[in-house]
């Protein structure tokens, strides 16, 4: 499988797939594909769905160098290693040099990871920690009543901005946490890899589904 720069509708691949990604870097002056066969430092450099930072990995050319293009293929050892490990929206962009002089950076192209069916199999736990706009860590937790609230945390792990969860229309909504620890869904229109629901436990270890109804969270 390959994820190129070719405009597509939408790239979809599964959680710890092997894929060649491929992007090209252009000549603005010209529009032309910069000549890339005495190139040097070449990567690719993706934005994972958690936005914690960009990762770089050392590409190579995916020809001779002439068309401008430069390829990384993803990795997933027996040990479990996976460079695509992360559900959600991946970004990417390539650079390279020629000398000491980086070039200009190609255009950023988007694909998306999918869960796997054993992903979606997992025991119920509390959900992962939200970051607010402002910086302030949330975990996000559900009381004995099944009401979702949220307790101000100074560590958490995976740390997410927002996540997605589609109402039975298929209508898709993401789900952040104001400063204040109030939970919020948002409509959204693009599409988004999104669960129907997810699984909360509360403190005394009873069970609860959570799903979406338009504008609200629901737990039954």
């Amino acid at each position: 499988m390959t994820i190129t720069d070719v405009p597509q509708s939408g790239l979809y691949f599964q959680r710890g797939s092997v894929v060649q990604l491929v992007i090209q870097l252009i000549d603005d002056n010209t529009g032309l594909p910069i000549q890339l066969q005495s190139a040097t430092n070449l990567f690719i450099d993706i934005l994972y769905p958690d936005n914690a930072g960009t990762r770089s990995f050392v590409a190579s050319l995916y020809t001779d160098g002439s068309d401008g293009r430069i390829a990384y293929i993803t990795k997933n050892d027996q040990l479990g290693y996976s460079d695509l490990n992360q559900v959600g929206l991946y970004k990417m962009q390539g650079r390279a040099s020629i000398g000491s002089a980086p070039l200009p950076p190609s255009s950023e192209t988007d694909f998306y990871i999918l869960p796997n069916v054993a992903d979606q199999a997992v025991a119920p736990v509390n959900y992962p920690v939200l970051q607010s706009p402002g910086g302030f860590l949330w975990q996000v937790y559900v009381l004995k009543t099944g009401n979702l609230d949220t307790i101000s945390v100074t560590a958490g792990n995976p740390v997410l901005t927002q996540f997605y969860m589609r109402d039975s229309t298929g209508q898709n909504w993401s789900v952040t946490v104001q400063d204040g620890g109030q939970l919020v869904t948002t409509m959204i229109n693009t599409p988004v890899p999104s669960s129907a629901q997810i699984y909360l436990v509360d403190s005394v270890q009873k069970q609860w589904v959570v799903t979406v109804l338009g504008p609200n969270l629901k737990t039954t």
